[in-house]
């Protein structure tokens, strides 16, 4: 006698630890209201080189966080500023505590600059850094630092509404 063959539904596979990763990165993303581009410079101003590219390949899954060098990791967890414990425990993956420990999300990312910015444009980029973190990208101060106003006295609220149009307007230095 033959029995009929039960088909069972098939269980979700268990996610795997890139899924996982790929899933911490996208949140941590989010909560900063970072994409990869701004992300990635974040992470070069670090000293360490990674590609937009690649940050989108490891945001979908297709890389591991743990395929990386330690301190290309410890540079994009304080890019996004997750502190190493959490880092830690949410991803299973070591942190070099002693390279440097977590930074405060107050503090700017030490850049390589070494062209002077109008005290107005620096004034504005130290009082609202914390709105919108592409004010720390080398470029944005560049292009900003290139700007001049036709009339009037150039101060940190001009800056700040010029950056604001520029911004609404889809402008992207060096990429438009």
């Amino acid at each position: 006698m033959q029995y009929p063959l039960q088909v069972r539904p098939s269980m979700p596979a268990a996610e795997s630890r890139a899924q996982v990763h790929a899933r911490l990165l996208r949140d941590w993303m989010a909560d900063k209201g970072l994409k990869a581009p701004s992300l990635a410079l974040s992470v070069e101003k670090q000293g360490q080189q990674i590609s937009p590219d690649y940050i989108r390949k490891l945001v979908r899954g297709e890389r591991e966080l743990s395929g990386m060098p330690l301190e290309l990791r410890e540079a994009v967890r304080r890019a996004l500023r997750v502190p190493a414990e959490e880092w830690e425990e949410a991803t299973g993956l070591a942190t070099a505590v002693d390279i440097d420990p977590d930074p405060s999300p107050t503090l700017p990312i030490p850049t390589r600059r070494t062209w002077e910015l109008p005290d107005a444009l620096q004034q504005m980029i130290d009082e609202r850094k914390h709105l919108d973190p592409s004010l720390l990208e080398e470029r944005w101060q560049q292009y900003m630092a290139r700007q001049k106003f036709s009339s009037g006295e150039a101060t940190a609220d001009r800056y700040w509404n010029l950056f604001l149009l520029l911004k609404n307007a889809g402008v992207e230095p060096g990429g438009n």
